[in-house]
């Protein structure tokens, strides 16, 4: 797809001014397998399937028709899911989507330090279809200043990220090793000045 593209256009331009020389070498990294947390695979009480068509909504939109609106600035866009302070609000998303946003949720948790650390969550939950639902938890460390208007403020004792997700979306965390395709860096030097 057109990311790859843009990768490897972008990679040939380094190799040429920062005779940059990579390959490609498939690794064990640790991962976060979101996976259903109850044994009889029951979801949890928030997260819901939605009664809207986003399939039907999305092939409209592309082919230009309306974007639907939201009821309230405070709702979720129909069709996809915005992140506040400590939660995720679902209009209707698919499992890979809820994966990426926790990602970024995990890597924020763990600081600016984190991105060391910082692990892929990995859909493991088999759930086909989109959701939506309303995950909200107590950071461990509270965010200064008032939430932005409309958004209810953090509970400052609420449950963590895990254990939110597993009261709230029947969903469970597990760390796991994954392999996965990394790109090393071989060599690379200052480029000389123009």
């Amino acid at each position: 797809g057109p990311p790859r593209e843009v990768f490897l256009m972008i990679r040939s331009v380094l190799e040429e001014r920062f005779k940059l020389k990579t390959h490609m070498e498939t690794r064990e990294l640790p991962v976060y397998e979101l996976v259903l947390a109850k044994a009889d695979g029951s979801l949890g009480p928030q997260l819901k399937r939605p009664d809207i068509d986003c399939d039907a909504i999305i092939a409209a939109v592309n082919a230009g028709g309306p974007v639907p609106q939201r009821q309230r600035p405070t709702d979720p866009p129909p069709c996809g899911a915005m992140r506040g302070p400590a939660r995720i609000i679902a209009g209707s998303i698919p499992m890979s989507q809820l994966v990426n946003m926790l990602t970024f949720v995990m890597a924020d948790a763990n600081g600016p330090a984190g991105g060391a650390d910082a692990r892929l969550v990995v859909d493991k939950t088999g759930l086909n279809g989109r959701f939506a639902f309303t995950l909200a938890w107590t950071p461990e460390k509270m965010p200064e200043g008032a939430p932005p208007p409309g958004i209810p403020p953090i509970d400052p004792n609420g449950p963590a990220l895990v254990t939110a997700l597993q009261e709230q979306l029947g969903l469970k965390l597990r760390p796991a090793r994954s392999r996965m395709e990394v790109v090393v860096i071989d060599h690379v030097e200052q480029p000389t000045p123009d």
